[in-house]
């Protein structure tokens, strides 16, 4: 567990196919398959860039302010920063960080 490996425990080969949907609308055609991780990358880079960014800062906010619900108008004022000026993951947590709504946070 944890490393990359071509074999399961038993000697049966990892299947590291799937699939991913809903990245722009929650839709049959807005479905992405792959069969190997590189392909789950690529599809979260491309056609996922905008969602997984949007999830990452929502999760990034979870962690930073220990709520499980934070509230979506300071995700998406750190989002709109952070994209704003790079795509770099640094460049969002400090957005998240120096944000009036974790500065004041109770």
């Amino acid at each position: 567990m944890g490393r990359f490996r071509t074999l399961e425990g038993n000697n049966i080969p990892v299947d590291a196919s799937g699939s991913i949907s809903g990245l722009a609308v929650m839709t049959e055609t807005d479905s992405y398959n792959f069969t190997v991780l590189r392909g789950l990358s690529t599809v979260l880079a491309s056609s996922g860039a905008q969602a997984a960014s949007k999830c990452v800062t929502q999760q990034y906010q979870r962690f930073a302010t220990g709520v499980s619900d934070p509230n979506q108008c300071s995700v998406d004022a750190s989002y709109s920063r952070w994209q704003g000026k790079s795509t770099d993951l640094r460049d969002m947590m400090l957005e998240t960080v120096t944000s009036p709504s974790y500065l004041n946070r109770k």
